[in-house]
Order: C-alpha cells, then sequence, then structure tokens
C-alpha cells in the first residue's frame, strides 16, 4: 500500500539521495521482503544486534524476590555473539531532482531533503529549533505561508533526522499537481528568510 502513496515514493526518492544510493538508510523494503523473512532471520538479528549489549532496568516498588527472579530470567537467556554494528556515514548525492510520475495518483508529493551537521556538532540543537520554526508545528513558517495564507496544501511540514550516520532536514507536502513548482519556490523563499 506505502509503495503507491505518493508520499512515500517521494520521500524514499529523497533519502536515496541524501544518504547515498547504496546506504542501508535508503533501502526500501518490499513485499517480498516480508514474505521472504524466516524466524531464523528474526532470531540471527536479535542475536547479532542486541543479546550480548542487553541491559535490564527494574523500576517501582519491588521486594527481593522479584529482583531475584528477574536476575535469574536475564542470566538463563542464550549468549549471543554480539557483532558491533558497523555505522556507514551517509554519502550523499549531488544536488538534483527527481521526477517520478504516478499518473493513478490524485495529488503530487513534494519531499525535499538536504545534509545537515550531525548530532554531535555544537550548533545542532540550535538548527533542530530553527527547523521547528520552519515547519515543525501548525503555526510554523511554512504551514503559515504555503497552508493558510496561499492555500497550497493541507499541510506542509520539516524536520532535523540526526543518527550515527549523519544527519539531514526533510520538508515534506502533498499537493495538486499544478501547485508543485509554488510550493518548491515558496518553502525557498522560507528558509531563505529564516
Amino acid at each position: 500500500i506505502q509503495l503507491s502513496k505518493v508520499s512515500y515514493v517521494a520521500a524514499n526518492a529523497a533519502r536515496r539521495m541524501v544518504t547515498g544510493v547504496t546506504h542501508p538508510a535508503a533501502m526500501t523494503a518490499t513485499p517480498d521482503d516480508f514474505t521472504s523473512t524466516t524466524v531464523d532471520d528474526v532470531s540471527s538479528l536479535y542475536y547479532e544486534m542486541l543479546g550480548a549489549r542487553m541491559h535490564v532496568f527494574l523500576g517501582g516498588s519491588l521486594d527481593d524476590a522479584t529482583v531475584d527472579a528477574m536476575r535469574y530470567f536475564v542470566a538463563a537467556l542464550p549468549a549471543a555473539y554480539g557483532s558491533l554494528m558497523c555505522v556507514q556515514p551517509y554519502a550523499p548525492s549531488a544536488p538534483a531532482r527527481v521526477h517520478i510520475d504516478m499518473p493513478q495518483a490524485m495529488q503530487a508529493a513534494v519531499s525535499m531533503m538536504m545534509p545537515a551537521i550531525g548530532r554531535d556538532h555544537p550548533d545542532y540543537i540550535g538548527l533542530r529549533l530553527a527547523v521547528m520554526a520552519l515547519g515543525g508545528y501548525f503555526g510554523s513558517r511554512l504551514m503559515r505561508n504555503i497552508r493558510e495564507e496561499k492555500g497550497l496544501t493541507y499541510g506542509i511540514s520539516a524536520a532535523l533526522l540526526g543518527s550515527r550516520e549523519g544527519a539531514y532536514m526533510e520538508i515534506g507536502a502533498q499537493c495538486d499537481r499544478s501547485y508543485v513548482e509554488q510550493v518548491i519556490e515558496e518553502t525557498a523563499k522560507e528558509m531563505s528568510g529564516l
């Protein structure tokens, strides 16, 4: 179902460009990926990613018998080899514009992404607040201009997404096909103004 939605398809195309086309974050799951997943696949993922680094935190008013029972339970879990996760930095493509034709769709989706400073940068929190002012809530600059004043879309949003691999800003909206260029232009104006 998701693969038939313009917003999902547009965001996936933009994500491939901002993370790098071969990056794991750029991969799109297909129905075959889900139907071919086995119990052994899930089990091996658990052992690889969670088992060796699992921590258990208990909270509340617990008696000694409950704490002891939990220790016994955790100690009885099978050992895992727990390989370290490989952090693969994003490798953004050169700035580009991609048009994906979906003739069956009733409207268009605009998905814009750009690389950003990482979570460990001292200005990351400041940028996060600026992106929130741009499009992170109903009264944001993008919503006020593009939705309320110009009536180009029912909604537009912006977010700053940071991970160990890198960070990027994402802006997304759905609109009538005839408004796509205007949505892009007005978004660029709001970014420049901010």
